[in-house]
């Protein structure tokens, strides 16, 4: 599974991407589909970089970036490049690599400059926001991480090539990655291993969306209803401060299902925020509208998703800025027939 694939399961479209060991970008066309603001693709090899290169300026936004991502900046490198149109191109020896495919061998060495990916990223996008970084580079994803440490502090997802032992002579393993990755706050969502040896890996980044973790929730166990209730277990579950992945409150289908909170007395709120639930039919949420009210007669709308995806606990929830409105009654209402059911619902 590519990982545009897999975010768009946790109802996660990327804005900004890194590819580093991008070949030829193959992936364009997949990352093209969810019109990211900026792509941007790392390949080294002069002649792939040139393919590279000619392929990605068809699409806009996607930039393609000739450079070696290390731990270090500045290390002349022998890099060796394989002949399957440099797929297999690694800093390593081929080791294992040699005795699980034989038919792929390397056909010449360039000597190349490593850069870091903090380094490359801060001075050619200095503005730029990324939010899903993408490793491909033949057992190096490591050692590229470590020179990322500044890029990792703003992605919120980390898709890679893993293996459970190295392949290439040097190179890493998953629960090295793993190790790493979870000292930074990520943990692995998405695990797949082909034919025992390497695989991919999706880690995230669980707390990317905490932005108010010391502000009270002002929707915190106060009293909820529901329009209706499909499973008996009530409206509290929507604001109970436990994040599962799942529903908390589940309506029947009906027009215009709602769940409602009331805050206790009129607040100046500046978001309010929802959890999707993930485990399935997620999408039911796109036609979501979200409304306050000072009496819990007379209602305002504050947001419409539009036919909208948005994420929860592993992905990004929805947050809709308020900008200090008042208000007493929150309600998040679908515009339309269908169940209403989500994870959690949180006002600042």
């Amino acid at each position: 599974m590519n990982p545009v694939e897999l975010l768009r399961c946790l109802c996660f479209e990327p804005a900004g991407i890194i590819h580093v060991g991008a070949n030829i970008g193959q992936e364009a066309e997949i990352y093209d589909a969810v019109r990211p603001d900026i792509c941007v693709y790392v390949e080294p090899i002069p002649g792939i970089f040139d393919r590279l290169q000619a392929h990605v300026c068809n699409f806009p936004g996607h930039v393609a970036v000739q450079a070696l991502c290390s731990d270090v900046d500045g290390d002349l490198v022998e890099f060796h490049v394989s002949n399957n149109e440099g797929a297999s191109s690694s800093i390593f020896p081929l080791g294992e690599h040699a005795r699980l495919y034989p038919d792929i061998t390397y056909t010449n060495t360039e000597r190349l400059l490593t850069t870091t990916l903090d380094l490359l990223i801060s001075s050619r996008f200095p503005d730029a926001r990324f939010d899903l970084l993408v490793l491909d580079t033949q057992g190096s994803e490591l050692k590229v991480l470590k020179g990322a440490t500044k890029v990792l502090q703003k992605v919120d997802a980390v898709f890679a090539e893993v293996c459970h032992y190295p392949l290439y002579d040097g190179g890493c393993t998953y629960r090295e990655i793993e190790e790493f990755l979870r000292g930074l706050g990520f943990v692995v969502n998405w695990l797949h291993f082909y034919a025992g040896e390497w695989g991919d890996a999706l880690f995230v980044r669980k707390t990317a969306w905490r932005a108010y973790d010391n502000d009270e929730n002002l929707a915190l166990h106060r009293p909820a209803r529901l329009s209706s209730d499909y499973t008996g277990q009530g409206a509290q579950g929507g604001n109970n401060g436990i994040l599962t992945g799942g529903f908390g409150f589940h309506t029947q289908l009906e027009d215009n299902p709602w769940w409602e909170v009331d805050l206790g007395d009129i607040r100046s709120l500046r978001e309010i925020r929802v959890f999707n639930r993930l485990d399935a039919c997620f999408d039911r949420a796109r036609h979501l509208t979200v409304q306050i009210s000072n009496d819990g007669k007379a209602w305002s709308e504050v947001h419409t998703q539009r036919g909208r995806l948005f994420g929860g606990l592993w992905g990004r929830p929805l947050q809709v800025l308020v900008g200090g409105r008042t208000a007493q009654f929150v309600r998040i209402m679908l515009a339309e027939a269908n169940y209403l059911h989500l994870d959690q619902v949180e006002v600042y």
